[in-house]
């Protein structure tokens, strides 16, 4: 079986979700058996080109990149709010240059599948069926609609609100319209594909994420009095969480626990961030070298999230390094957890500071819950097994 699979940001290095999600699906489909070739974007934000890619993902993987620029432009975005009736997150990854590579690769090479990496990659399903006869499957990371909805309802800006709500129109309209174009649909959370089987008639598998056996350990060790985050603060949605949970939730915690601390890591914060989230006892770290270290010497995490879809890759890696973890119920959607079993789950700054007080207080619930997060993530989330389950679908379905 040869894939083909385009990205809109090349996932090397894994740095956020997105990039931790495609790597891994790619790692471990090429080990059970596909050959794979890969074509992604080169984005200012993600700008390591193909020739950076180390030694051991080259052996058996074919890299191909091409410089796409995602910036956003201002003059381009009116414009495209005036005269387009696409999204203007979509239209800034459609690329001659990536469409030329593309056409190039599919004429040059007999693939069976062609998998997209998400909905920005769907403009280029008519060059796939024009220069080949492999089939189509988009692996739906969300519902890209539901988060310009949620950001859109929590947005207290009018014009921003104004500007979000068209946004999410136009996703969603994008969403509907293209899943016609597909031969197989692939979300990664069962959420999420109860959605699409409202809408999609072809063939359909929930394959998640998974977690690669070097990210499990099970003996980390627990730290009552120091809280985290890890996450992307380029993306708007976490940004927000974490500002609401330092000025509603932060406070009541320090004061009743003036030793606990707070860690904030993540690359790419807007240069006001670190004002908007100033409080006592909250250390901004900024970007880390290994997201595994800083788990491993930190305590409970914090994931609070208001608006997203899909699922939280960063939620995933800290169960399969046993942490205790405090989210939301839009943070945990689509994992299968259990509150109080193997998450806590607080959708509101009142109950969000009764959990976490408990928790400082209960060192020997926080190590629980961690064991329990730990065993969860290593019977459901392991990337072997659900690869390998992809790779046979395909096998027996598609071909």
């Amino acid at each position: 079986m040869k894939i083909l699979v385009l990205a809109h940001k090349i996932p090397y290095p894994p740095t956020d979700g997105g990039t931790i999600a495609t790597l891994n699906m790619i790692t471990g489909i090429s080990k059970a058996g596909a050959s794979v070739d890969v074509l992604s974007m080169q984005t200012p934000k993600h700008n390591s080109g193909a020739g950076n890619i180390p030694v051991y993902l080259t052996e058996s993987i074919n890299w191909h990149s091409v410089f796409v620029d995602t910036k956003i432009n201002p003059v381009k975005a009116i414009f495209n709010l005036l005269f387009s009736k696409l999204p203007y997150n979509a239209e800034r990854f459609i690329s001659k240059s990536f469409a030329e590579k593309l056409k190039k690769l599919l004429q040059s090479n007999n693939y069976d599948i062609v998998q997209l990496e998400g909905l920005y990659l769907t403009p280029y399903t008519n060059i796939i069926k024009e220069y080949s006869v492999a089939k189509i499957s988009m692996r739906s990371h969300n519902i890209e609609h539901k988060i310009w909805e949620r950001m859109a309802q929590k947005e207290s800006n009018i014009l921003k609100a104004f500007y979000k709500n068209i946004l999410s129109k136009r996703v969603k309209k994008m969403e509907h319209e293209t899943l016609s174009t597909f031969d197989c649909l692939v979300p990664i959370s069962p959420v999420d594909a109860n959605y699409f089987e409202k809408y999609y008639t072809g063939y359909l598998k929930v394959s998640t994420t998974g977690i690669t056996d070097n990210k499990f350990n099970k003996n980390t060790g627990q730290y009552c009095n120091t809280l985290f985050y890890i996450g992307a603060l380029d993306w708007e949605p976490n940004r927000e969480g974490l500002i609401w949970f330092c000025n509603e939730v932060w406070p009541e915690i320090i004061n009743t626990n003036p030793n606990t601390t707070l860690k904030i890591a993540g690359r790419n914060a807007p240069a006001n961030f670190p004002a908007d989230i100033a409080n006592a006892n909250i250390q901004f770290i900024g970007e880390i070298e290994n997201a595994d270290e800083y788990i491993d010497a930190n305590g409970i995490m914090i994931v609070p999230l208001f608006s997203g879809s899909g699922i939280r890759i960063k939620i995933l890696e800290a169960m399969a390094r046993s942490k205790c973890i405090v989210t939301t119920t839009i943070g945990a959607e689509g994992l299968g957890l259990f509150h109080k079993k193997n998450i806590i789950i607080a959708d509101d700054a009142k109950s969000m500071t009764k959990e976490i007080l408990y928790l400082i207080n209960n060192c020997d619930i926080v190590s629980e819950i961690g064991k329990e997060a730990y065993k969860f993530a290593l019977m459901n989330y392991n990337n072997t097994n659900i690869t390998n389950d992809l790779f046979e679908f395909y096998k027996n379905t598609l071909l």
